[in-house]
């Protein structure tokens, strides 16, 4: 297929664009490719990737292990004596549909044709596409959106509108880009003495030892980013909270209490997988050729929490009261809950081995459900 291909000419196949409700309100246009944009977006990524920026702080797209490394190093920073003590969260509002096109063409180490047709998929090539609705007419475009009848026509709008403004959400040039960006933000950027910066996607941790250095380091990464060619970006900033109190980050609820870190998912996290495993166990009764699915989601809810010290326990106990409400679930099933019933022991058993070490080396009890 590669062969046949060219990233500066744009194919006839057509792309879907649906929305998803965002947490906050509003949608969020994801786009699914066929395979031939997806070669396309890979072959990209595969001849010019390496050229691509990154930086030792960002967790994400071209390596330093992305969010499990992330939350592993706010760990590790957390548990160092005296290093830590404020929290300062942010994420950049907007960011994938505030990207310069004009910025990513002229500075993307990328011939332009490339940059126009393979990942802004916007090149005088393309195909006049269908009518999207009645209000929109034709439009220069190969995308086709779904999953909208409900949606009211100056909400459709907006979202027809984002959804070609930036990068694309669902492209696999998207991730590798948006680090690009924020490495190249960062290369200017000159951050307080104490103060550690953690980079995830769109999502911004500022770490210190003092509340005065990470307020100025919030006010230092806000002006950086406004004032990029390749936005402006707009952080929504947070007050510093001490890290007795607690913060959250990527999902996950930090806190250190007598000298111990305490890590857990937060309460939407939570929700989100327990819809994800409920939604699969479902389609397992329905049709048990699904079953290979619902082994993927309940060990992708547990890697999704690491280092959470119960996550196995909270995923079989969501998974065994289903089994319990509905004793017809596929005899095939029964391997998959043993299997996370060990696992749930397993960590049972390691945390009563740290409950029996002396005193002054024994974690206090992290809360549960």
């Amino acid at each position: 297929m590669a062969q046949n291909l060219h990233l500066g000419k744009a194919p006839r196949d057509l792309y879907t664009v649906f929305p998803v409700t965002k947490s906050g309100g509003g949608l969020r246009p994801i786009h699914a490719f066929g395979p031939i944009d997806r070669v396309r977006q890979r072959l990209a990524l595969a001849a010019y990737g390496d050229r691509l920026k990154t930086a030792p702080g960002i967790y994400s797209a071209k390596g330093n292990g992305g969010r499990g490394a992330a939350l592993a190093k706010v760990i590790s920073l957390l548990e160092l004596d005296g290093a830590v003590a404020w929290a300062a969260p942010l994420d950049i509002k907007r960011f994938f549909n505030t990207v310069n096109h004009g910025w990513l063409v002229k500075n993307l180490p990328l011939p332009k044709t490339f940059t126009k047709s393979t990942i802004l998929l916007d090149d005088g090539g393309e195909h006049v596409g269908e009518f999207m609705r009645d209000c929109f007419g034709m439009a220069r475009t190969r995308a086709k959106l779904t999953g909208v009848s409900q949606v009211a026509d100056m909400m459709l709008r907006e979202l027809w509108n984002t959804s070609r403004a930036g990068l694309l959400q669902g492209a696999a040039t998207s991730s590798a880009i948006a680090t690009h960006i924020v490495a190249d933000v960062l290369a200017d950027l000159m951050l307080p003495q104490g103060v550690f910066l953690i980079v995830y996607a769109d999502d911004i941790l500022l770490l210190g030892a003092k509340k005065e250095a990470v307020e100025r380091a919030v006010l230092t990464l806000c002006g950086t980013f406004a004032s990029h060619p390749a936005g402006p970006f707009v952080l929504h900033r947070a007050n510093p909270r001490r890290v007795s109190d607690g913060f959250e980050f990527l999902g996950m609820s930090f806190r250190r209490q007598r000298g111990r870190v305490v890590c857990r998912p937060d309460v939407d996290a939570l929700r989100r997988a327990r819809t994800r495993i409920v939604k699969t166990l479902l389609s397992v009764l329905e049709d048990t050729a699904e079953f290979a699915a619902l082994e993927n989601v309940l060990t992708g809810a547990a890697a999704s929490f690491a280092p959470w010290s119960m996550r196995w326990n909270w995923v079989w106990n969501v998974a065994r009261q289903f089994k319990v409400a509905f004793p017809e679930l596929s005899p095939r099933s029964n391997q998959l809950f043993a299997q996370l019933r060990r696992a749930a022991s397993v960590e049972i058993e390691e945390y009563g081995r740290r409950a029996c070490l002396p005193s002054e080396a024994r974690p206090h009890p992290e809360p549960e459900n």
